[in-house]
């Protein structure tokens, strides 16, 4: 196949993308000179990914998922695990992946992180696909082959699933946002949803993402919703938030730092915790009006990145190219020459945004119904009253 076509948007956009500036110039032609080798399309989607990820930033990569054919199965990262949360393979059952074809998925990972962007979580978060592509399996040492894969249970048994059917469209199983639900196709949610457990506000927001009036709408029926009791403490819940627009959540921020009063607020994070939300975390932290701490996971990026810029799909492999032009830094509250004014009117320095307590969820937590990270941000609430 001729990709030339593919390689003329790929030259583009790296020179447009300003997080490109760091990688050495033979570093970048080396990687680049392995693009017009590619002879099979699965071929050339990795190799753009292996040029994309020398940017080291999470929003700048290649998205394969439209642009492959995956085994029916969808492997998530849940806790230190990749996890089987769904498939269409006679027989699946729920179960954390220990091997490919004989390969341990850790080593398999390992292999694969100069083709990942991002922060280790993000690589993480971005990576659990591979275990679904044929392709990328063998080119990170997995024999070829259809996949047989190694489980294990909740008792910690094993079990096989050989996946001997036909693939799929990756996007199928595999989302180009990724969130972290069990499910590609999780039940319809509000983009905000408040509650009161064990004398605590517990306000969700799982998506900042919305071209309608209806972001703005569950944001405000939440905030109103947590002042009718503004003296309880407050647990706000970003897992699985993988951004959209932190300026349209603005106004739920400035409602509670006028009328919420509780003695401290929690903040839950997770590896999918990505762009806009990773913003919104850093504006919690600095702005409420009580002490904050971050609770969970690392989360899917930096507190300093480049965003904004775009999605295009290249045209002869199908695959997306997702580029940046603009610098964010919400550790130090330092702008530069590319970041609007828009977003440097609001940089805080939030520090490194690490967690201040680690908890994490597992498949079986999730299964059960039990949520260790919102028990242990109650516990610090509780503890601090």
């Amino acid at each position: 196949m001729n990709f030339g076509d593919d390689i003329a948007v790929i030259d583009r956009l790296v020179a447009l993308d300003p997080s490109f500036q760091s990688v050495g110039r033979e570093d970048l032609a080396d990687t680049r000179s392995d693009l017009a080798k590619a002879a099979e399309s699965d071929d050339f989607i990795l190799n753009a990914m292996r040029l994309a990820a020398l940017a080291d930033n999470g929003h700048t990569r290649i998205i394969p998922n439209a642009a492959i054919k995956v085994v029916p199965a969808r492997f998530v990262a849940i806790g230190d695990a990749i996890a089987l949360g769904e498939a269409a393979i006679p027989g699946w059952k729920p179960g954390e992946l220990q091997a490919v074809n004989g390969v341990a998925i850790e080593d398999i990972l390992d292999r694969a992180q100069p083709y990942l962007a991002g922060s280790a979580s993000r690589r993480r978060v971005i990576g659990a696909c591979l275990a679904s592509w044929p392709e990328a399996l063998e080119k990170f040492g997995v024999p070829p082959g259809e996949p047989v894969y190694r489980l294990s249970d909740r008792t910690g048994e094993v079990f096989d699933l050989r996946a001997d059917t036909q693939r799929v469209c990756g996007d199928a199983f595999y989302p180009a946002s990724e969130t972290g639900a069990l499910r590609a196709t999780p039940p319809d949610a509000p983009f905000a949803y408040a509650r009161t457990i064990r004398g605590a506000w517990h306000l969700r927001l799982p998506s900042f993402f919305c071209n309608t009036d209806a972001l703005e709408r569950d944001l405000s029926a939440a905030a109103n919703k947590v002042l009718t009791d503004a003296n309880l403490p407050l647990v706000l819940d970003l897992r699985g938030n993988t951004g959209g627009s932190f300026l349209k959540a603005l106004p739920l921020l400035v409602a509670l730092c006028a009328g919420w009063n509780g003695h401290a607020a929690a903040l839950l994070v997770d590896k999918f915790t990505f762009s806009a939300a990773i913003v919104f975390a850093a504006l919690a932290k600095t702005r409420l009006p009580a002490p904050v701490r971050l609770i969970g996971e690392e989360m899917g990026d930096r507190a300093t990145f480049w965003a904004e810029g775009g999605t295009e799909v290249l045209p002869v492999t199908g695959a997306a190219f997702r580029f940046s032009t603009a610098f964010h830094d919400w550790q130090t509250g330092l702008a530069d020459a590319t970041t609007p004014a828009e977003i440097a009117r609001h940089l805080v320095a939030a520090g490194p945004l690490a967690p201040d307590i680690r908890a994490t969820r597992s498949l079986w937590d999730i299964l059960d119904g039990s949520d260790p990270p919102l028990a242990a941000a109650l516990a610090f609430l509780g503890a601090s009253a």
